[in-house]
């Protein structure tokens, strides 16, 4: 494998993983409440620890994007 193909790869899987945080995150803003009522019902535990939970695999998920995508991505660029 090239190491363009190589930064092409990390590109694209970067704005696809971003894309789909703020598709997430946006899902959660407007309709937090009935997630958390429904998830709440299904798993019975409290909206507000529903909430917190999804808040947290967010950020969870933000982590791995960097770690696995954004600074790779940034490596890359600097030694070629």
């Amino acid at each position: 494998m090239s190491v363009a193909l190589l930064k092409d790869f990390l590109l694209w899987s970067m704005i696809i993983n971003f894309g789909l945080i703020f598709f997430t995150f946006f899902i959660f803003l407007f309709a937090h409440n009935f997630i958390a009522r429904l998830h709440g019902k299904w798993f019975k535990i409290a909206e507000k620890d529903v909430r917190m939970t999804i808040y947290a695999s967010i950020i969870f998920y933000k982590i791995l994007i960097w770690v696995f995508n954004v600074i790779p991505y940034i490596v890359l660029r600097m030694i070629t």
